[in-house]
């Protein structure tokens, strides 16, 4: 759920070692009720902590919800930051996944509980 006036960051999940390298496939977006606020902006983030940089990799930028998100209970593919020779998509062992949620606004007049779901295709070694 979004905060007004202020940006939340959660970690959401990684590469867990012994499991090799991954690939982000995409990154859909579901919520329990449409997003909404009036005199606001409800902007979400995803990226990718390359711990071997030591730096984030954004998958997803600045996505705004309430234009994204039409519907409850439905999942919504993300538009996806397009990738660099720097290969932010593959994920190594111990790299994480974040989540950020800003908001621009006093009052939040709709403010759903948020799934995000990172599909992962796993490469073989």
């Amino acid at each position: 759920m979004f905060t007004a006036n202020t940006t939340v960051s959660f970690r959401i999940g990684g590469v867990v070692p012994g499991m090799g390298r991954a690939r982000v496939l995409g990154v859909y977006v579901f919520c329990n009720a449409v997003p909404s606020d009036a005199d606001g902006t409800m902007l979400m983030t995803v990226q990718a902590r390359d711990v071997t940089e030591g730096a984030y990799d954004d998958l997803v930028t600045s996505q705004d919800l309430e234009t994204l998100v039409t519907a409850s209970d439905t999942m919504f593919a993300c538009m996806m930051t397009p990738e660099t020779i720097e290969k932010e998509y593959t994920l190594e062992e111990k790299d994480t996944i974040r989540m950020t949620l800003t908001n621009n606004s006093a009052a939040i007049d709709v403010n759903p509980a948020i799934i995000l779901v990172v599909d992962l295709l796993f490469l073989d070694e």
